[in-house]
Formats: structure tokens, C-alpha cells, sequence
């Protein structure tokens, strides 16, 4: 790489560069004060080879394979020196770690980035499918927030109040007393004085519950621990302005350059993998963004996915002990016990619901989570109503019951598993 294709990065015309190369060479030929904000993502010193099937079945991978801890460390502080050199006075790193190396990152951040410039340590929270393990699951990744100097660009996101904050409270105005004090403030009548405008909400924390990318999340591009969009947006967003350059020199499926290249930012991509940036300048040009209900509107919108405003879902599922699964059409839970030692499917059909189209669906939905039963229920409000039509679809694995007849669902899952 020449130097002149160097000083192309700071041309406002050309909204970023993404690099083959290795990333320790390809940094001394980047301009010293020059970066507005760093993510890195590096290989987490899992001691393998990191591999996926991409949607058209071609292997993405690379290696992660060091000599020893010390060969691992002395990468990442040169990694670390060269990041520091090329960040601007106000600009920030965010190094994302998990709980291998987090402790040997801590302490080389502070020693070249130095103690006093450590802003956060972020904890990423989310819930994958669980396994068996004589520990406890690991379900969050740490991202150490560094700043060059205490002259850093920040940008105060809010979230919503906790469902636990007296709402009525914030309404009212504070003050201080003699001693310091928080106190509401009080009108020439001794009513408090309340303010007639909307609040932000609360300053972020620094524990993001983002839900990891999922099998069928549309931005899922089949490459090895790909980082969803939210989470980088949220950083981007936070340390940086529209115009500034953000680099990731280990930018893998590039999703990291995606959301710079949406939120008007520049940005500079390297990464030693060629099919890491076959993969990222794809994205580049059509780039694709899952939204979730989580970061949304909070983990309890989850529940919505299944019940909606609609209690009656809600309260069938309390009374036959099912457990909800989200983001499914076909399929809404399973009982929340075997029968027999197999597992049970449920749909809840509603009113507007073609019985047979639901039961073709239903059947395909149970047979893929290897379920060899499944009941469907009529979400009607009557008791005495009758179940859809005197000619049902002949399966001789799914058992049809009205909702008026849920509590008899052990009885007739019994008349079912002596068919067999």
C-alpha cells in the first residue's frame, strides 16, 4: 500500500477503504492523530479454527491458533501501540474481549492507554441456546471503553425508565436544601412544583442486553462470530460524530464498517482473511439490518411475540403448563413436560385461522424440532362452542381440542398415545 492511497482516507469524497492485508503492517502507513474512534474485535485466543457454512455453503474461516499466551499478548499490545499512535486526541477504543483473555486485555490497555483514560467496561448480555456444562452458561462478552485523552467525544444516549421508577416522581422539581441535599422544590404555597415537559429517560448503564444474532436473522452472513449491527450502531454512536472515521482492523464480516457506513461516518476496514472482505464489501453495497424487540422495546417484548395484546394465549398456556417459543408461525410452544417421554408441540389457532392451512403448517413445524405430537387448540370464548368443522384434517399425531376443554388435555394426549 503506498502512501498515497493513505491520504485518500482522509478525502471527504470517499466515504471509506476496505484492506486485505495484516492489520500491524497496514497501521504504520495510516497517519499518526487521524482516527476519530477504534473498535476491535480481534481472535479471542480460543486455540482453534474458526469455520461456519455461509448461505452458499463455502467455508469462511480462520485461524486462531497461537504458540502460547505470551506469542497472544505481545500481538495485541503492539496491536494496542499502533491503535493509540493513529487515534485522534479525542477519539476512543473499544476492545471486545470474552472471558479467555479479558484480564490480560485489561491490564495492557492501561499500561498503553494508562489507567486514568478507562472509561467503561461494557458488559454485552444475551441469551443463546443453553448446554450442558459443569459451570454456569456464559451468556455476556466485555468491551473495554479507552480514550486517548480526557478531551473525548461523548454522546449521552438515554434509555427508558425502569418499569420500578415512580414515573410521577420525575415530573417534579428538585433542588437542594442547606445541606446538600436533594429536595423537590416548592411553590410560595407549599405545593411541589412539577415540570410540564418530557424527560429523556435514564443515561445508558453500561450493561447492553442485545440479543446475539440468531440462525434466521436476515443479516446473518455466515461468517464466524459475526457481531449484530445494534451493538456496534449503539458504539458508533456514542463516540462519535457524522464525518468522523472509525476503524476496525480486524473487521471480519464488516459489521463494524456497515453501521459507520450508515450512521454517515467514515471508515477503514482491515482484515488478513480474503474471504472476510469478500464478505464485508458485499455488505457494503447492499447492506441488510436486523432490528429486535429487545433493544426495542425491552426483554419483556419478547412475551409479545406470542401473546400479543391477547390474554386468552397467555392464559391457556398457564393452565396446560406450556413454555412459549418466539417468532414462530406455525408452532406456539411446547408443554412444559414430556408425556411418555416425548415431547409435545401446541399452536393456538384463532378465530381468523384456516384449520387445515394451520395444521399442514403445525405438522412441518413439529416434525423439524423432532416433536412426534402436537395438540392444537381453538382459541374461542365460548365453551360451548364447536370446534371449527365436523371434517378435520386426518392426522393421527395431533389431537384437536376447544378451549373449553384444555383441562382434559392429559386425557386426551392418553386416548392419542395408545393409538401407537
Amino acid at each position: 500500500m503506498t502512501q498515497e492511497s493513505i491520504k485518500n482516507y482522509q478525502d471527504d469524497s470517499i466515504s471509506g477503504r476496505v484492506i486485505n492485508d495484516d492489520c500491524l503492517i497496514t497501521l504504520d502507513s495510516i497517519p499518526e492523530d487521524s482516527i476519530d474512534l477504534v473498535y476491535v474485535d480481534p481472535p479471542f485466543f480460543t486455540q482453534g479454527k474458526q469455520k461456519i457454512l455461509n448461505k452458499n455453503n463455502e467455508i469462511t474461516a480462520y485461524d486462531d491458533i497461537w504458540d502460547n499466551k505470551d506469542h497472544y499478548m505481545i500481538w495485541v499490545k503492539n496491536l494496542l501501540i499502533k491503535l493509540h499512535k493513529v487515534l485522534k486526541e479525542t477519539g476512543s477504543v473499544y476492545f471486545h474481549c470474552d472471558w479467555r483473555t479479558s484480564h490480560w486485555i485489561r491490564q495492557l490497555l492501561d499500561e498503553v492507554f494508562f489507567y486514568k483514560n478507562f472509561r467503561n467496561e461494557i458488559i454485552w448480555t444475551y441469551k443463546r441456546w443453553s448446554t450442558s456444562s459443569n459451570s454456569l452458561q456464559k451468556s455476556h462478552q466485555s468491551i473495554y471503553f479507552y480514550s486517548k485523552t480526557n478531551n473525548h467525544k461523548i454522546n449521552i444516549i438515554y434509555e427508558n425508565y425502569s418499569s420500578m421508577t415512580n414515573l410521577d416522581q420525575n415530573w417534579q422539581g428538585r433542588g437542594r436544601d442547606c445541606h446538600g441535599r436533594s429536595i423537590y422544590k416548592k411553590k410560595e404555597n407549599g405545593e411541589t412544583e412539577s415540570y410540564g415537559k418530557q424527560k429523556k429517560g435514564v443515561p445508558l448503564r453500561d450493561v447492553w442486553d442485545i440479543p446475539y444474532l440468531n440462525p434466521k436473522a436476515k443479516e446473518r452472513v455466515g461468517y464466524p462470530n459475526q457481531k449484530p449491527f445494534e451493538l456496534l450502531e449503539r458504539i458508533i454512536r456514542i463516540s462519535s460524530a457524522e464525518g468522523d472515521t472509525v476503524l476496525d482492523p480486524c473487521c471480519g464480516s464488516g459489521t463494524t464498517l456497515v453501521a459507520a457506513k450508515l450512521l454517515g461516518r467514515k471508515y477503514i476496514g482491515i482484515d488478513i482473511s480474503e474471504s472476510a472482505i469478500n464478505i464485508t464489501k458485499q455488505r457494503l453495497k447492499n447492506p441488510v439490518v436486523s432490528r429486535s424487540c429487545v433493544t426495542l422495546n425491552g426483554r419483556k417484548s419478547y412475551s409479545k411475540w406470542i401473546y400479543g395484546n391477547n390474554k386468552r394465549k397467555k392464559e391457556i398456556f398457564s393452565k396446560i403448563n406450556a413454555k412459549p417459543v418466539y417468532r414462530n408461525k406455525h408452532l406456539d410452544g411446547f408443554l412444559n413436560h414430556s408425556f411418555n417421554d416425548e415431547v409435545v408441540g401446541i399452536k393456538i389457532l384463532d378465530n381468523i385461522e384456516n384449520i387445515t392451512e394451520s395444521t399442514e403448517g403445525f405438522k412441518k413445524a413439529i416434525r423439524k424440532r423432532n416433536c412426534k405430537y402436537g395438540v392444537i387448540i381453538k382459541n374461542g370464548s365460548s365453551i360451548q362452542q364447536n370446534l371449527f368443522s365436523d371434517e378435520l384434517p386426518n392426522c393421527d399425531n395431533i389431537v384437536y381440542i376447544n378451549y373449553g376443554e384444555i383441562g382434559l388435555i392429559e386425557e386426551k394426549l392418553g386416548v392419542l398415545f395408545k393409538k401407537f
